[in-house]
């Protein structure tokens, strides 16, 4: 193995947090393939890439950003059996390191390299088209650590076991219940959505609807507003990937009126209703439901994911009287 490198020192001010007793369950990461190679060695075709980066902070991952300390898969890849699938899919498993994966530490991250006929020739060549050009790991996290004065908040992962490494096509969204849970044992508090910024309603429920612009809050350019006020803002909708939001662009599903924070009736019904087309992470489903379904409350409604379907009987009676009617 190559080096490791020297220059990380975890951050002075954080929480730890070490993970014992029953294990935690598989987190995934996805990132931009880097140094994709497939080329001949000794008369063999080979595939090499990097399969986890270190000492790089993620994108937003809903409330937190992540990097990966070097040390982290030591003891992994020292009594381990990592597993490359074709997009996480168990069922088209690729190689592992018992039967030729190899798995090298550099001063950038655990780099792969692997036969390229493990690679059935469609997958050769969508790796090489740049069709596939995301990989993604999972690991088991048995100690990190929190930052809460960073914003967002920063997790390091201080100890990880990796067990699988795939190419895929679409990134999954990084946030994970695992990780909320351990940002929760380190005392810190992962915002999954903003702030109400009121929990009166609009009686009249035939008012229209407009989704509200920046100009509706405010005069200043986003850049030019606190935290508090980014805050404010964004209690006016159901979901942002970071908070304070870093653009007024990330914020969506609105529902409350800028002019007074009131909940419009057709503003919560359209929100309700782009749920399914609106990216989120599985941890901040169940916390986005629960927020519209309390306004639905208020104004004396059940929320769509909370009616109870109509039995099958009663589903067979509906349509004897449409028989009838016809």
């Amino acid at each position: 193995m190559s080096e490791f490198c020297n220059d990380f020192s975890p951050p002075s001010e954080t929480r730890k947090v070490v993970h014992q007793g029953a294990p935690m369950s598989i987190e995934r990461r996805d990132y931009d393939l880097e140094g994709l190679e497939l080329r001949d060695v000794d008369g063999d075709r080979i595939i090499r890439g990097m399969a986890v980066p270190f000492n790089r902070d993620s994108t937003d991952l809903g409330g937190f950003r992540e990097r990966i300390s070097p040390d982290a898969v030591t003891k992994s890849l020292q009594n381990s059996d990592v597993v490359m699938l074709w997009q996480h899919d168990s069922a088209q498993p690729i190689t592992r390191q018992s039967t030729g994966l190899k798995l090298e530490v550099r001063k950038s991250g655990v780099w792969f390299e692997a036969p390229a006929s493990d690679f059935t020739d469609r997958q050769q060549d969508l790796l090489e088209r740049g069709v596939v050009k995301q990989m993604s790991f999972g690991f088991v996290t048995n100690e990190d650590s929190w930052e809460q004065e960073r914003k967002p908040v920063r997790r390091t992962l201080l100890d990880i076991d990796l067990r699988e490494i795939s190419p895929v096509t679409w990134p999954a969204y990084g946030q994970t219940s695992v990780a909320i849970r351990s940002a929760e044992k380190a005392g810190i508090q992962i915002r999954v959505v903003p702030d109400n910024i009121s929990t009166a309603i609009e009686e009249d429920r035939d008012i229209e609807w407009n989704g509200p612009r920046l100009e509706d809050f405010t005069s200043s350019q986003w850049d030019e507003l606190s935290d508090e006020e980014r805050d404010d803002i964004a209690g006016h909708f159901t979901w942002s990937p970071t908070m304070p939001p870093e653009s007024f662009s990330e914020l969506s599903l609105p529902h409350h009126r800028a002019s007074d924070g009131r909940v419009i009736w057709r503003g919560l019904t359209a929100a309700a209703g782009r749920l399914d087309q609106t990216k989120l992470p599985d941890s901040a489903i169940s916390a986005v439901k629960a927020h519209l379904a309390a306004h639905y409350e208020a104004f004396g409604e059940t929320a769509p994911w909370e009616r109870s379907a109509p039995s099958v009987e009663a589903q067979r009676d509906r349509l004897r009287l449409i028989s009838v009617d016809l």
